[in-house]
C-alpha cells in the first residue's frame, strides 16, 4: 500500500471520532497536529507484520454516547467491596459506577471530572509518557472520550480495589478511553481493567493507559479482555517506575475479533521488580497479538515475563516480547517466557522473544516452544480411565495454571473461569 491510501484510510478514523472528545488541553492539541501526519501501520511495518489493521478504515465508525441503563453485575469484580468505573462505549457512566471511601488525598473520578477539578495535576501528568508515533495512540490522545483518573499521595494504601470496566453496545461504535493513573513514594494499589460488551456488534475499542508507579510503591493490574468476536481492540500501555517499585500485570485474553496489546514498561530506578504474565485463549478466526518492551535503563533491576497461548481452530496469535539492557543498566536479571499450545491444525502463532543488551554483566533468557499437546501424557491418561476430552482439560489447566494463579484476586480468577467455561467448556477450577 502507498503512504497516500494509508494517509487517506488514517484520515477516515480520524474523522469517525473527530469533536467526540471529552476535552481539550495542549497535550490534545499536540496529538491532534501529529496525527494528520502519521499513516496506518501496514505489513511492511516490523511491529505490524503479522496483524492487519487495514479494514478499521472500511467502516464508518460512529461516537454513541448513550443513556440506557444496563446491568453489569456480570462483570464487576469484587461486587460489594471495589471502587468501580463503569464506560459506556468510551463514555464515564457514574449511575452505574460505584465509589467508595478513600483514604485522604486520593483523587479517584473520571478524566473529565479531573480536567475541572484538577487540571494542574492533569496538565503533569497527560501526555508525560506517551509517545505518539502511531496513529493508534494519536488518535486516542487526540480525541479521548473518558477514563480513570486516579492519583495516590505517598504512603497510602488503597485497599480496595480500583476497577475499570468497559462496555460497547452499539454497532459501528467507536471507544476511545484513556487511563491516567499516578501512584506515590510507598503507596500501593491493586487496579482492574475489564473488556467486554453488551450485544454482539462490530466495533472498534481504542484504548490507552498511562502508570506512574513512584518510588518503593507497589501496583498491580489485573487486565480481563473478554468482548464479543466482532470487537477489534487496539490496547496501549505505558508504565514509568521509580527506584524500588514493583509492577505487576497479568493480561487475560479470552474472546474478540482481533486483539493487540502493546505494553511499554520503562524502568527507571534501581532495585525494581516487574512482572508482566499474559494467558491468551484463541477461537473461530480470532486474532491475537501481544508485543511488549521492558527497558531496563538503570542498574539491579529485575523483570520476569511469562505469556501462554491456547489457540484453537483457525485462530492466530503474534507474540513479540523485547527486553532492552541499556549500557548503564549493570547486574540486571530478566527472564522471558512464551509457550502455545496448538488445539487444531489450522491454528497459527508467530513468536519472536528478543534481547537487546548493551551491559556485560547480567543475567538475561529468553524461550519460545509452540506445539501441540502432548499425545504421550494423553495416553498416560486416558489409560488411567479419563475420557478423551477429560484428558486434553486437564493437560490445558495444567499448561495455563501458573498464569492464572498469577491472578491474587479471586473474584477476577473465578470470572476468567466462568468465560473459559462458557466459550470453551474448560474449568480451570
Amino acid at each position: 500500500m502507498t503512504a497516500t491510501l494509508e494517509m487517506r484510510k488514517s484520515q477516515k478514523i480520524r474523522e469517525a471520532v473527530k469533536n467526540a472528545g471529552c476535552f481539550s488541553n495542549s497535550a490534545t492539541r499536540e496529538a491532534d497536529q501529529q496525527l494528520a501526519e502519521l499513516d496506518l501501520p501496514h505489513f511492511k511495518a516490523e511491529a505490524w507484520k503479522y496483524t492487519r489493521v487495514g479494514y478499521l478504515a472500511a467502516t464508518k465508525w460512529s461516537a454513541n454516547p448513550t443513556s440506557e441503563i444496563y446491568d453489569i453485575s456480570h462483570w464487576k469484580a469484587d461486587p460489594e467491596e471495589a471502587n468501580t468505573l463503569v464506560f459506556v462505549n468510551g463514555y464515564y457512566r457514574a449511575d452505574l459506577s460505584s465509589l467508595h471511601e478513600m483514604p485522604a488525598g486520593v483523587i479517584v473520578t473520571d478524566l473529565k471530572t479531573a480536567s475541572e477539578y484538577h487540571p494542574e495535576l492533569l496538565e503533569a501528568q497527560y501526555g508525560k509518557h506517551t509517545v505518539n508515533t502511531e496513529v493508534f495512540t494519536a488518535l486516542n490522545a487526540a480525541q479521548p472520550f473518558g477514563g480513570l483518573f486516579l492519583y495516590i499521595p505517598d504512603h497510602v494504601v488503597v485497599e480496595r480495589t480500583v476497577q475499570m470496566l468497559h462496555l460497547v453496545t452499539h454497532e459501528d461504535t467507536i471507544a476511545q478511553p484513556h487511563h491516567l493513573i499516578r501512584v506515590g513514594e510507598n503507596a500501593q494499589v491493586k487496579l482492574v481493567g475489564t473488556f467486554g460488551s453488551i450485544n454482539s456488534c462490530n466495533a472498534f475499542v481504542n484504548s490507552v493507559m498511562q502508570i506512574s508507579v513512584g518510588k518503593a510503591a507497589h501496583v498491580q493490574y489485573d487486565k480481563l479482555q473478554a468482548e464479543d468476536e466482532g470487537i477489534s481492540h487496539i490496547c496501549t500501555e505505558y508504565v514509568h517506575q521509580d527506584a524500588q517499585s514493583t509492577f505487576k500485570i497479568n493480561t487475560i485474553t479470552l474472546n474478540g475479533k482481533m486483539i493487540r496489546n502493546s505494553l511499554h514498561i520503562s524502568v527507571n530506578g534501581k532495585h525494581c521488580e516487574t512482572y508482566l504474565n499474559g494467558l491468551y485463549v484463541g477461537k473461530g478466526r480470532q486474532h491475537i497479538d501481544n508485543h511488549t518492551q521492558v527497558d531496563h535503563r538503570v542498574p539491579d533491576c529485575y523483570s520476569e515475563e511469562n505469556y501462554k497461548g491456547l489457540m484453537d481452530e483457525a485462530s492466530s496469535a503474534v507474540f513479540n516480547g523485547k527486553v532492552f539492557v541499556r549500557q548503564d543498566a549493570q547486574k540486571t536479571n530478566a527472564f522471558q517466557n512464551n509457550g502455545n499450545i496448538l488445539l487444531s491444525r489450522d491454528a497459527r502463532v508467530n513468536s519472536k522473544p528478543e534481547l537487546e543488551i548493551y551491559a556485560d554483566d547480567v543475567k538475561c533468557s529468553h524461550g519460545s516452544t509452540t506445539g501441540r499437546l502432548n499425545e504421550e501424557a494423553l495416553f498416560y491418561l486416558r489409560a488411567r480411565g479419563l475420557g478423551k476430552h477429560s484428558a486434553r482439560r486437564l493437560l490445558i489447566a495444567a499448561f495455563a495454571s501458573d498464569v492464572l494463579e498469577s491472578i491474587d484476586n479471586k473474584s477476577v480468577r473465578a470470572m476468567v473461569n466462568r468465560y473459559l467455561q462458557d466459550r470453551h467448556n474448560w474449568s480451570f477450577d
